[in-house]
């Protein structure tokens, strides 16, 4: 990808930051905006010095956490570029580790033929620290060899293993062959948001404990999944939304709404999608859960959910709102039903 006579070019972290450590080194910032320059990398290390760090920090890893990383991709975003973000190996975090004694590192030791619990023996050709291409690390986060620090890589562990990487751009900018990435995140991350009242001090009521038999080795309770038929309904929606969606698509209202869209409005198929969000989680819905269903990037969530407002807010009423305040977006069913004419 380099034109001839511009080469890549890599910068060290130490060569990152000015001595006032204020802003990226002029260097950096002209190789960034040289069209000439096909490609520019920077090394950061920002993760790896903190784990040789106190354990009594605790980083929220945002870009203004990492001190050059904002300027970096302001400066990319100028010119540009596209930015690939990669580890060169993952780790694990410090929490409750045991230490085991060996001759090594923090999270490998040389092959004595007898990996013990939470170990694996390792060996091939890119075993290249012990000359014999051999050696034993853990698989599980909660080995050591050497002295507590806030973390640890080199074991075996998918934590360590597996590679983080991204690919980035800003605005515009088409990068050929690749496709913007829905927003994803875990359902656990964003319960449907509710209105609690206010805290109260209360104690729990502890159910009696019964006893394994002895000998059994038994735990005393167990996580289990309740079948799908004695699980609630959400939002009180009922279990078959399709029927008040199919009324709402194929109603008078909604072919006039449609008109007055315009050709940038959704299709029947997205809105489809929006209203079975709403029908399983409820009446308000957070923007993140709500682009994961709508399988769309989050940065695009406000223009689409402006284009559902002109298909559902009939003459201006409020049946789909936005609250930056608290990022969700909220459905009233009230309204949709009585300004589609569902009753």
């Amino acid at each position: 990808r380099a034109k001839s006579g511009s080469r890549p070019r890599l910068f060290h972290k130490t060569g990152l930051l000015p001595k006032a450590e204020t802003d990226i080194d002029p260097e950096v910032r002209d190789a960034i905006a040289s069209p000439r320059l096909r490609v520019v990398g920077t090394v950061v290390n920002a993760v790896d010095d903190h784990l040789h760090g106190s354990d009594q920090l605790d980083v929220r890893w945002t870009r203004e956490a990492v001190k050059p990383l904002a300027t970096l991709l302001y400066e990319a975003r100028v010119s540009g570029r596209a930015v690939v973000v990669v580890g060169d190996h993952g780790h694990v975090i410090e929490y409750e580790s045991e230490a085991r004694g060996g001759e090594a590192a923090q999270r490998w030791r040389a092959d004595d033929g007898r990996p013990g619990a939470g170990e694996v023996a390792v060996a091939g050709p890119r075993v290249v620290v012990p000359s014999s291409g051999r050696l034993i690390a853990p698989w599980s986060e909660k080995l050591r060899y050497g002295s507590k620090q806030s973390g640890y890589h080199g074991g075996a562990s998918p934590q360590e293993a597996v590679v983080p990487l991204v690919v980035l751009k800003a605005g515009d900018l088409e990068v050929t062959g690749w496709a913007e990435a829905p927003a994803f995140e875990p359902e656990w991350w964003r319960e449907p948001a509710a209105e609690r009242a206010p805290w109260s001090a209360v104690a729990p009521e502890l159910p009696r404990r019964k006893a394994a038999p002895a000998g059994t080795g038994q735990r005393e309770f167990e996580f289990i999944e309740p079948p799908a038929a004695a699980r609630p309904a959400a939002g009180g929606a009922g279990a078959e939304p399709a029927g008040w969606i199919d009324g709402l698509l194929g109603s008078k209202v909604f072919a006039q709404q449609k008109k007055l869209g315009g050709r940038g409005a959704p299709s029947d198929s997205q809105l489809r999608k929006l209203l079975e969000v709403f029908a399983e989680h409820g009446r308000k819905v957070l923007s993140s859960a709500l682009a994961q269903k709508l399988g769309v990037p989050a940065f695009r969530m406000p223009g689409l959910i402006a284009a559902f407002q002109r298909l559902l807010n009939v003459e201006g009423y409020p049946v789909l709102i936005r609250d930056d305040a608290s990022d969700t977006v909220e459905l009233s069913q009230e309204l949709l039903v009585r300004q589609f004419g569902l009753e």
